[in-house]
């Protein structure tokens, strides 16, 4: 037990070591409300994403047999077979036409033939927000951006863009690949992408490959919304999604994480380093990570500088406290 506690915080502690390439939060395995035997795989990594005004993304990753898929939603607490279904060839779709002051549930299965079907995997939450216009540019896009954090005391590599892609329709910018490591944990060739639309900042992280506690493995990426600069003080987001952890001689799990957003102040000032910055914006993010009936929690606070990026994070998860700081910056 004391090594699944341990997994269940290695990505966030990871993310404190290179300061937010994202964090690589583990979590619950979703919940099947219609269990149906199936020789079917259910697809995994169920997440949602960029939920701007009445939209809201959804993708997850395949599982060998599966040629399409079937999304069904409704509100919150809906019966499966009572809620809307979408079907799609691509493992990801985008909902339209959702009220902004509802939240709802959402649930994904495989079709591997006419005759069968996968379990659902679900549900993942998502509350939408109509928001306004961006407030300005809080982490600047460009190739050769690249921030330096010290992190307790310990100066990490460079968080630089090398490039971009494009994902779902959406502009990504890629982080140069980052290690992390400390006591006996650590992951290799980490990648994030950043993509903004219309003042929301979504982080992407790859998959990668861990070594958590001596157990070797690998763990499917995910994506959240770290910042809504387009809304007010006290306003929030939430958000879920879901990753696979695989590590060798253990039955893969699928994971859930829930998170909520909240603007905590706007056009604030923040010494770190030494250094004074101006409009800053103050966000806490608060994530919910349950492992096989076990449930963590991890606070972050982040301080988003205008025109500069992050200027410092704070992570908090079982008693440990990791506190990342901006050395140096060039941004174009």
């Amino acid at each position: 037990m004391n090594k699944l506690k341990f997994l269940a915080a290695f990505a966030l502690i990871f993310t404190a070591f290179n300061f937010s390439s994202c964090d690589n939060e583990p979590l619950d395995s979703a919940i099947d409300p219609n269990p149906q035997p199936s020789g079917c795989v259910a697809p995994t990594s169920f997440q949602a994403s960029n939920f701007i005004g009445t939209n809201v993304n959804l993708s997850w990753a395949a599982s060998t047999g599966a040629t399409s898929w079937e999304v069904q939603y409704g509100p919150t607490g809906f019966a499966i077979g009572s809620g809307t279904s979408v079907f799609s060839e691509t493992t990801n779709v985008t909902i339209p036409g959702l009220v902004t002051t509802n939240t709802y549930h959402f649930y994904v299965r495989s079709n591997c033939s006419e005759s069968e079907v996968s379990s659902w995997i679900g549900p993942i939450s998502v509350g939408t927000s109509t928001g306004g216009n961006t407030s300005g540019d809080y982490w600047p896009t460009a190739i050769n951006n690249q921030w330096t954090y010290s992190m307790n005391g310990t100066t990490n590599p460079p968080l630089k863009m090398i490039g971009t892609a494009n994902f779902g329709g959406r502009t990504y910018y890629k982080f140069s690949p980052q290690s992390g490591s400390g006591g006996s944990s650590g992951a290799t060739g980490v990648t994030t992408w950043l993509n903004k639309n219309n003042g929301v900042y979504n982080l992407k992280t790859d998959d990668m490959t861990i070594n958590a506690g001596g157990m070797t493995g690998t763990q499917t990426g995910f994506e959240y919304i770290i910042l809504k600069d387009n809304i007010a003080v006290n306003a929030t987001w939430t958000g879920t999604y879901s990753q696979t952890t695989s590590l060798t001689g253990l039955p893969g799990m699928v994971q859930t994480v829930n998170y909520v957003g909240k603007i905590l102040e706007k056009d604030a000032t923040a010494t770190v380093n030494g250094q004074n910055f101006t409009n800053v914006i103050k966000v806490s993010i608060r994530r919910e990570i349950s492992i096989l009936g076990m449930i963590t929690i991890a606070d972050e606070e982040y301080w988003f500088s205008k025109n500069v990026g992050v200027i410092k994070s704070i992570l908090s998860n079982e008693g440990e406290t990791f506190e990342s700081i901006l050395v140096n910056y060039t941004v174009n």
